[in-house]
Order: C-alpha cells, then structure tokens, then sequence
C-alpha cells in the first residue's frame, strides 16, 4: 500500500528592523484610573498629524474643467468618503501568562493602515486610488497590571504584528485578523479570532504568553492526513497514523498511534451532498482535547480511548476550519504528546503539530536546541516504545 505523508514545514518569518522614536507607558498606571496614557510610539515622526488629527479640507472644492455634472458627482462622493476613512482608534487588551498572571512590560508591535489625507488633497483626482492608503507603525507596552490600550490615533485598520517579551513565547492564534473601525463608530475585524473585546474598554482582548520553564529533549510532530473522502468515493475510510516515525498508511501497521475514521452519509445538497462524521482512536492510549492555548503541558488524567465530530459543510457559517489543543498519551502510557489539531474541510485535510516526550513525561515545553531529529534516535525511540 503506498504511504501517504505530509510533513508540514515550519516556517521562518523574518521581521524588518526599523528605529523609532519610543516611550513606554508609566508602569504605575492602570488602564482603569482616570488618567489615560496616549500610548502611540512612532516610526516616522512626521507622519504625526496624518496618523494623530485628520484634518478634513477646509477650503472649498472646485470642478476640474472637463468634468460632466454625472463625473463631478461621483468625483465628489469619492472625495467625500476618503475625507471619512480615517477613524478614532481604540484597541484595549491584557496579557497574561499560561497560569493567568498579569505580565508586564510585554511589547505588541502594531500597523495602523490610513488615509493619507495631505497627499490625498493635494493629488486627487489625479491619483492611482490606493496611492492614498499609507501604513505607520507602532510599539505599545504592557502596564504592571497587563492591560495595553492604543488611542488617540484615527486610521482603518489596525493589524497585529508582534507580541514578545523576554522570557516568553507568543503563539500566534491561526486565522487571527485586525480590528477595522468604519465611520459611524461601527467596528469589525477581519479573521476568525473573535477580537471584538478589543473594542472593549473594560474587558479587553485577551494575549496568551508563555512563561519559558526548564525543557527536555522533545521530538516535533508535524504531519498531515488528506482524507479525500469524495475522490475515493467510499462510505467509510480508515488512516493508521504514526508520530515516531511521521508515518500514514490506510491500513494498520507496527507502530500505528492514532486511527482517523470517517464515515460519509448524504446531506440532500446537490452541492455538497454528503456530510461526514469523523473518530480520532488511540489505540494504545488516549486522547483529551484542551483549551489550552499551548499544548506544552500534559494533564496527568482525563484522556479518553477516542474523541470524535461531526463536520456539516451545510452549515452557515461554514463549521471549518479549526483548530484545537489536543493531549496524547500514547504506546500504553509510555509518551506525551501535545498538538495543535487542525481540520479543513478542503480534501478533508487533518493536521498534528506540536512535540512529543518519549521520556514518558508530561513536559512538553520545546527547545530549539534540545530537539530530537536525528532519523537513528528517532527509529530507535519508535522500536523501544512500540507496545509488545
């Protein structure tokens, strides 16, 4: 039977480094007494009165010779709604560690898209429309408390760089977008991760750091399993799945961790006309779902023989795709694991990604340095833990 196996790489995004002009919130001050810090730094400081005040054109506006009464019209509704883009913003957030603690001084980078409203005066309407659209970034800082707040500046939209601190590891959420604030006072994010606490001033979005502990040796797990439930056409498919080697096969083998079994039944859409149920069985262990944003810490109970779901396509909004936490103990309780599980309904594709311990402990916290990848370990840890 040809193996089937995709390894998902990780990979390395490289940041530009820029100066700026930076100050950093009076640690003292909480977001919730009376005296609010404007906590903008900026990388181009000349930019100040686009990004801080915009200032709508007072002079009045003359028809450009040539222009038709239609072409003055829909000159002036475009002039009129770019004059409106830029927007007060308001971005509230805490950070907080794996136990819940308040962590301070921790650092989010931002990138705050705007109308440049000098430029857009000065050349429209002979400009490219876009040409207007100018990006400015920011640095704010935590205060004693966690909270971060991002005012006093107008813009469109507000994308989430970077959170860092040293000492702890930020895990970007999958699917995660930018605050986007319209006129009117209306606000929406774009992305899955619901961010709408943001705009919150007294709950706030929620940042989870990870307070770096000491590590062990841990082997990564990065595999994918492409069910293709609708190109093979069959009414049930099995995937036999190894984490030590990466390994997939559609039947069972020496070795095999985890079983993914889909069962399809007809939805009556002729669109999509079926739906699917899927079960997730380890055969010598458990499974425990989580919400954990890190998966760095194996509970010691709870884990079941299987854990499984229904995927419905029909439904609206679409129930894919996700992402969750998933504990394993594996091999009659000889190894840990934990993933970040995911599932796209497109081919029906599982991911598994995250580390595993073959030590038997519960310690899940990788090390760059400490990482298990040599293929002979790697063989040797799958021959010694296999169950007899």
């Amino acid at each position: 039977m040809k193996t089937r196996i995709l390894i998902y790489g990780t990979l390395a995004i490289g940041l530009a480094c820029v100066f700026v002009r930076w100050w950093k919130p009076d640690a003292g001050v909480g977001m919730h007494e009376k005296r609010l810090q404007p906590l903008i730094q900026m990388v181009d400081s000349n930019a100040a009165t686009s990004v801080l005040e915009t200032n709508l054109d007072q002079k009045p506006w003359v028809r450009p010779p040539g222009v038709d009464d239609e072409g003055w019209k829909y000159l002036t509704l475009t002039r009129k709604i770019l004059l409106t883009e830029n927007q007060p913003v308001e971005f509230y957030a805490r950070v907080l560690d794996q136990d819940g603690k308040a962590v301070a001084q921790a650092r989010l980078d931002l990138d705050l898209s705007l109308v440049n409203i000098e430029k857009m005066l000065a050349e429209y309407p002979h400009m490219n429309m876009g040409s207007e659209i100018t990006n400015h970034q920011f640095m704010i800082y935590s205060d004693t408390n966690g909270w971060l707040q991002f005012v006093g500046a107008k813009g469109r939209v507000l994308n989430i760089k970077n959170l860092t601190k040293d000492g702890y590891v930020w895990q970007r959420p999958q699917g995660m977008g930018s605050p986007v604030f319209d006129p009117g006072g209306k606000r929406n994010v774009t992305g899955t991760v619901d961010l709408y606490d943001s705009f919150n001033r007294a709950k706030g979005y929620t940042f989870n750091l990870w307070k770096k502990g000491e590590t062990e040796r841990v082997l990564p797990i990065e595999v994918g399993v492409n069910m293709d439930f609708e190109i093979k056409g069959q009414w049930v498919s099995n995937y036999f799945v190894s984490f030590i080697p990466a390994r997939v096969e559609w039947t069972n083998f020496a070795g095999t961790d985890l079983v993914i079994q889909g069962i399809r039944r007809s939805s009556g859409n002729a669109d999509r006309p079926y739906e699917f149920t899927f079960k997730l069985s380890v055969p010598s262990g458990g499974i425990l779902l989580s919400d954990h944003v890190y998966a760095y810490h194996a509970p010691e109970t709870g884990y079941q023989p299987f854990w499984s779901f229904e995927n419905q396509p029909q439904k609206n909004p679409p129930d894919y795709p996700w992402l969750k936490t998933a504990y394993l103990k594996l091999r009659g309780g000889k190894l840990y694991a934990g993933v970040q599980l995911g599932f796209c309904n497109g081919g029906f594709n599982f991911s598994f990604n995250g580390h595993l311990n073959p030590t038997g402990s519960r310690n899940l916290e990788p090390d760059p340095e400490k990482l298990i990848t040599d293929p002979s370990e790697i063989q040797k840890l799958d021959e010694a833990t296999r169950p007899k």
